[in-house]
């Protein structure tokens, strides 16, 4: 029976559906709609990203009541969508094959591969100590490559060449080497049925291993890998709408080998692009913001340590990364975390911020490049370090328990493997903490991954965010305007009105987190963004049409000026618009970069032998056409944010492959960055390489000169000392 075209598909209805695999309560809502082609689509598109739908492992009883569901789905397509309706349900029902068949491969060649053989406390004490040796010489190659010419330069180290000539990402091997790690232990929890009752990853207590046991799980870490692969790509298909599907023989490239019989083809797309773009840019801004620490404040004065008592910052520091944390999430969110007393699953932001920091200080504080064997700290003596620097002991046993690497618990969503989650359960009641999650990432970072897996967001702190927004443009003497109107039923709130030159510039501010790589999340962020823009443009219309409403608030000189509506977000997401565009989207960093700063710079920062530093910044291209910004700069870095093109300019797709069965083979895409020399930053910038190559190469050396002198007096220095050490020892 045909339903009311006034009822459109409801997505908690399915959502509710699919949880409890209740076809009739589906029925009911879809026959009470007008369903259509339109409304298949959109079903399955819920299906499809219905992550519990796909049984990674064998669970035969869920299976059969799934498929049972799918049945009825594609009956009814058949009876009420045109004869294509069942063929599209199929088509959906052949790539949840492929991709439960991707998963089972893989737990096929672990339950054959020799690992198997070892005993499971020997083989998850082995997996943590190899992904540790791995971590370390990784890391090491990073740094040196980061050093250049005696100054510190990590763009330098997106990109580096194996022993092969290849190139690799070190921030991706090391990213590959802690979520293998995560994907391992997972694998090995549900074969030893190590999950406890609440949620965590409880593992065996850590025995000692050696080389030839590190050696030998060597397989079990390549199928780990292969796991978290899969993953990835299956995820970046159902969310991003990333290509997965096997190619016809006709489509198969040279050299593969002859064992092969399937193989499928994984390539990100558009979104994927964006999202990594936008997540680079945020791991850049909290680089930047470190060596802005480092170089030009005197944070080392403040730093105790974790030896000692600290309270929570500003009044001590525990490390330069804690002091870094503050001041890059401050940025980030636009609101000072400290002052913020709000609790985040449980904990405030400078109480989440000093418990990470506090794990990563321990972390470096234990490790070096020779250390493998695994780092275990005693449940109560993590509890007891905390207190020393100011958590409550309930406040610290909180912290733990978020930090501890567990399933999902009622509302909270799963861990994001070991980066969010970095403490492992042991039998004994000890900790593994696992350093090379730890010691890779940004406190910063980790606390704003965190605290969103319980479902918080900081859209809450959106007043702060458009007053910080509304602070830039006064401070250069422009007017900023918000209000809310009312027009018949229609109610509109304009968060920011800039009425500049020929232009009326409006702003819908945003404060969504990003997704750290994570395609869920990316997902729901794009959701959000499209919502974002329809809101905007909403918004922008009732300015266009209503004169009135402008020449009230705005005055008569302002009407008929062109509306540019934009989403500012927060953080660091933008997008590359065409000059037509109805909407833009760009983000409060390019707009404070803008006015702030006339020129981009290439930037070299030289250590001294004292810890202080020099920075030297060389102007590579500017943002406005004189000497001041005009409201047409302004709209052009808005169309055209500079930032953006850089990092895509320094991106790249990598090709690979890997398997998931004996005889079936991945040809897989993924985005790198690449190395970011002088020149080809000042390239993609717009500038003249050849002439910022040479004004660098002129500072480099002045430099150099002035180090020389410096260290040839103070080596002068310490002979007189000693000189006149001598002769009062002789008398």
């Amino acid at each position: 029976m045909a339903g009311s075209s006034d009822i459109e598909l409801s997505e908690a209805v399915v959502k509710n559906a699919l949880e409890k695999l209740a076809w009739a309560d589906l029925k009911q809502h879809l026959d009470a709609i007008s369903f259509d082609s339109d409304d298949l689509d959109e079903l399955l598109g819920h299906i499809k990203r219905h992550s519990e739908f796909i049984a990674t492992y064998p669970a035969p009883d869920f299976e059969d009541k799934r498929d049972a569901f799918l049945d009825a789905i594609e009956g009814y397509a058949l009876d009420t969508v045109e004869s294509e309706g069942p063929l599209r349900v199929r088509e959906y029902r052949a790539t949840l094959r492929l991709i439960e068949g991707g998963y089972r491969g893989i737990l096929d060649m672990l339950e054959r591969a020799e690992v198997s053989k070892l005993p499971a406390a020997l083989r998850v004490s082995a997996y943590i100590a190899r992904s540790i040796g791995e971590y370390s010489h990784v890391a090491k190659k990073a740094n040196q490559a980061a050093i250049r010419n005696g100054a510190l330069d990590l763009a330098a180290a997106a990109l580096l060449k194996d022993e092969d000539g290849n190139d690799y990402s070190p921030a991706a091997v090391i990213g590959a080497i802690v979520m293998t790690l995560g994907a391992t232990l997972g694998m090995e929890a549900h074969r030893n049925k190590w999950w406890a009752a609440d949620g965590r990853l409880v593992i065996p207590k850590i025995v000692p291993t050696t080389q030839d046991d590190l050696y030998k799980v060597g397989s079990g870490t390549v199928l780990g890998m292969l796991w978290r692969r899969w993953k990835r790509a299956e995820e970046k298909h159902r969310f991003l709408e990333g290509e997965l599907r096997e190619l016809n023989t006709s489509e198969w490239p040279e050299g593969v080998p002859a064992n092969i019989k399937r193989l499928l083809i994984s390539r990100p797309g558009t979104l994927d692009l964006l999202d990594f773009v936008a997540n680079e840019r945020l791991g850049q801004q909290s680089e930047q913001d470190l060596m802005h620490l480092v170089t030009r404040t005197r944070i080392r004065e403040q730093i105790v340590g974790i030896e000692g008592s600290a309270d929570l910052p500003p009044t001590n520091y525990v490390s330069i990364e804690e002091a870094h944390a503050v001041r890059a999430l401050s940025n980030m969110l636009a609101f000072d975390v400290l002052s913020d007393a709000e609790e985040r699953g449980g904990l405030t932001l400078a109480e989440w911020i000093r418990g990470y920091s506090l794990l990563k200080a321990m972390a470096h504080d234990l490790s070096d490049e020779t250390r493998t064997d695994p780092i275990l700290v005693r449940a109560e003596a993590l509890e007891d370090a905390l207190v020393r620097v100011g958590l409550t002991a309930e406040r610290a046993r909180k912290f733990i328990d978020q930090v501890t690497f567990a399933r999902p618990k009622g509302a909270t969503k799963a861990s994001r493997d070991l980066y969010d989650c970095p403490l492992v359960a042991t039998a004994d009641g000890s900790y593994v903490l696992i350093a090379p999650a730890l010691l890779s990432s940004h406190v910063a970072m980790l606390t704003m991954s965190n605290v969103s897996r319980f479902g918080e967001e900081f859209s809450r702190k959106g007043k702060a965010f458009e007053g910080y927004v509304h602070e830039i443009f006064r401070r250069q003497g422009l007017t900023c305007l918000s209000f809310k109107h009312e027009t018949g039923d229609e109610r509109y709130e304009f968060d920011a009105i800039v009425p500049w030159g020929d232009y009326v510039f409006l702003f819908e501010c945003k404060n969504h987190g990003l997704s750290g790589y994570d395609p869920v999340r990316a997902h729901h962020f794009a959701q959000g963004l499209a919502s974002d823009m329809n809101q905007v443009r909403r918004q922008a219309e009732e300015l266009r049409t209503n004169p009135k409403l402008i020449a009230e608030r705005l005055g008569k000189e302002w009407v008929g000026k062109k509306v540019i509506a934009t989403v500012l977000n927060c953080l660091p997401y933008a997008i590359p618009m065409a000059d037509d565009a109805d909407v833009l989207v760009s983000d409060v960093g390019i707009v404070r970069r803008f006015f702030e700063e006339r020129y981009f710079y290439a930037n070299q920062h030289h250590p001294l032998e004292n810890k202080a530093a020099i920075l030297h910044r060389t102007a590579v291209a500017s943002q406005w056409s004189g000497t001041n910004p005009t409201p047409k700069d302004f709209l052009s870095i808005l169309r055209h944010p500079l930032q953006v093109k850089i990092l895509k300019d320094h991106t790249v797709m990598d090709q690979s492959s890997y398997p998931i069965t004996e005889d079936t083979l991945v040809l897989s895409y993924e985005r790198l960055r690449t190395n970011t020399t002088d020149e080809s930053f000042a390239s993609a910038a717009g500038g003249d390489p050849r002439r910022v190559k040479q004004t660098i190469a002129k500072a480099d050396a002045v430099i150099r000169q002035a180090k020389s002198e410096h260290s040839r007096r103070a080596a002068r220095k310490r002979d007189r000392l000693w000189r006149e050490m001598q002769k009062r020892n002789k008398v």
